[in-house]
């Protein structure tokens, strides 16, 4: 799961946020506006649409930091060399 990545570097994620962001959220708000107006009515609206587009922007923003987990943690060092590591 990406909730196991971490960037350390503050500037690289914030910049992969952003990155990711620009693409994603404007393509599924289209796919949203377009395919909610089919489903208006239909019984069970939330369990057929889950995640607004600010709900996957809001999700999105949280990418990178990880998770607190316990136990060790391995990291490659081609990784490391990035600022990506796994926990």
């Amino acid at each position: 799961k990406q909730t196991s990545w971490v960037v350390q570097d503050g500037n690289l994620r914030d910049q992969l946020k952003v990155s990711i962001a620009k693409k994603l959220v404007p393509e599924y708000r289209e796919f949203y506006d377009t395919y909610l107006v089919m489903l208006i009515g239909e019984k069970n609206l939330e369990l057929l649409v889950r995640f607004s587009p600010d709900d996957l922007g809001n999700y999105l923003s949280d990418l990178f930091h990880g998770i607190s987990t316990s136990g060790s943690t391995s990291s490659s060092s081609l990784l490391q060399s990035r600022g990506c590591l796994p926990r």
